[in-house]
């Protein structure tokens, strides 16, 4: 069952401000915010979000 609810993933903030305002310990680090909200009836993904990559294009294994 849908609930509205939709979320996005953002990445380039100042870590350094979120990791101040929210007071992080310095054994922690922010690495992406993801917000939740009710999407708006006019809400469309962006365009890049059509395009697929295989998980190789993202992660190597080292």
């Amino acid at each position: 069952m849908g609930l509205g609810i939709g979320s996005v993933w953002v990445r380039g903030y100042d870590k350094r401000v979120l990791d101040e305002v929210f007071d992080l310990p310095s054994n922690l680090e922010s690495v992406a915010l993801l917000p939740i909200g009710y999407l708006s009836e006019k809400a469309r993904p962006a365009p890049l979000h059509s395009r697929k990559y295989p998980i190789e294009h993202f992660v190597k294994e080292l």
